[in-house]
């Protein structure tokens, strides 16, 4: 009887690791299976495999890939988090693939440290680091993915928080950056002032930031009459150090601007000739924001809450004007906007690429909207207000508008103006708020925008 048991638990043994044997020599697949259908297909194309539910097959390619190219795949960066499927992946190339403005590390699998970012326009880098600013100005950084190199486009250049402040942080990173030929070279923070006259008034102004004739990004504004002085670049305020006040280049102002320490509330631009900042990102403590003669590609103003002043003159390039965030603007008293002279007021002219623009919704009396030459505008809606002082509209065929019920501030006695070409008075929607409210109004016909020989229609005449 023993010697039986003994049998049966003896081939019980054998039973159980031939099993395991057999499932030993099967397949292996990944625990996790990749949904995502872009990057899979993309992954099959370069010789991986995947069961039905999406598992890697874990084969000798897969448990030997430590690099991969994704460049010119156009993957969405949504997609990356599938990265992780690959067990031994390290390397990533995803150059060439139309990423901007904005690069989130958050959505690579913490494995990645090796990064190729090259030929994107790419001017933000969330994910990278967390940097707390105490009430003294004392930072707290916190390096969220750690990197062993990482390859960056040219428009990083513009980059004067995360990039930066990561550089430090993060010893012996091997870090490169595209120079405007698309060269590869090492990473620095020392950035270029071309033009003379703009470099003069940048030294005077902050001195501190500079080293020789280059501005240093990694530096901090930290004496208050820098880190509160307001910017007022045009040729009557170029010091005499500087041997001519034509700017035809304000390159290096955004550095400024962009300064975690800068303060200012002021940004005033006025140059002689067009010149062209692709990124500008303004800060908290903005409070007017003016500009002629200066494109900028990409303007981010989410973080300027106190922004009541916004005003772009001939700026070739800018498609959208997102004022939402601007929550100040056309929420102040009667004094404020009036009495004291600060009114709220929104500036457009002459801005052909312009599509889109964005009022905040908390908006209600505003001293001015000016909107002149926006042929590609398509939507303004008013509709939140309640009194703007002074209204002009002028070729901006393409727009759907939307007027607003029109209540005068308790205690104001002076008629708002209305200002439209004889175009735009022609539209429904205009003739219509005028039929309700053309008694209010005050009509200032005549020239309109000095430089696009236009001319505002004499509508007042319509109603006598």
């Amino acid at each position: 009887m023993k010697k039986n048991k003994w049998m049966l638990m003896t081939m019980a043994v054998i039973l159980l690791f031939t099993a395991a044997c057999s499932d030993n020599d099967g397949p292996s697949y990944s625990k996790t299976a990749l949904t995502n259908d872009a990057l899979k297909t993309i992954l099959t194309q370069k010789g991986f495999q995947f069961d039905d539910q999406g598992r890697l097959l874990l084969d000798t390619k897969a448990d030997t890939t430590t690099e991969l190219d994704l460049s010119g795949t156009k993957l969405d960066t949504l997609e990356l988090k599938g990265l992780s499927v690959l067990p031994h992946l390290t390397s990533v190339d995803l150059s060439h693939n139309g990423y901007g403005p904005r690069f989130d590390f958050s959505l690579l699998p913490e494995q990645i440290k090796s990064v190729n970012l090259s030929s994107n326009d790419i001017y933000e880098y969330p994910g990278l680091v967390n940097i707390q600013t105490a009430e003294n100005g004392d930072e707290t950084v916190t390096v969220l993915h750690h990197l062993t190199k990482l390859i960056l486009p040219h428009s990083a250049q513009y980059n004067c928080v995360e990039i930066p402040t990561y550089f430090a942080q993060v010893k012996g990173l091997d870090m490169e950056m595209q120079n405007a030929a698309g060269t590869l070279k090492p990473y620095t923070t020392l950035r270029d002032v071309p033009d003379e006259a703009t470099r003069a008034y940048l030294k005077e102004v902050f001195p501190s930031v500079f080293t020789g004739d280059q501005i240093d990004i990694s530096k901090r504004l930290v004496k208050l009459t820098e880190a509160n002085a307001n910017i007022a670049l045009s040729k009557k305020y170029i010091p005499s150090t500087s041997s001519t006040n034509e700017i035809k280049s304000v390159e290096g102002v955004e550095y400024i601007i962009m300064n975690p320490g800068y303060r200012g509330g002021t940004i005033f631009i006025d140059a002689h000739d067009q010149c062209v900042l692709p990124y500008i990102a303004t800060n908290l403590f903005m409070n007017q924001f003016i500009i002629s003669k200066v494109s900028t590609n990409l303007l981010n103003l989410s973080a300027s809450t106190r922004l009541c002043c916004f005003s772009i003159t001939s700026n070739d390039s800018i498609e959208s004007a997102d004022l939402s965030h601007c929550t100040l603007m056309g929420t102040r008293d009667k004094m404020t906007e009036f009495d004291i002279g600060d009114p709220s007021q929104i500036t457009l002219i002459r801005c052909p690429k312009l599509t889109s623009l964005s009022i905040p919704k908390t908006a209600h009396i505003l001293g001015g909207i000016d909107l002149e030459h926006l042929p590609l505008l398509k939507d303004l809606n008013l509709s939140t207000m309640s009194y703007v002082q002074d209204l002009a509209l002028q070729d901006i065929k393409n727009c759907k508008l939307t007027f607003y019920e029109m209540k005068m501030p308790s205690g104001w006695t002076w008629n708002p103006f209305f200002s439209v070409d004889e175009q735009t008075y022609n539209r429904p929607s205009v003739k219509a708020f005028l039929d309700k409210y053309h008694s209010q109004f005050q009509c200032s016909p005549g020239p309109a925008d000095p430089d696009s020989g236009g001319e505002f229609y004499d509508w007042a005449a319509d109603y006598k």
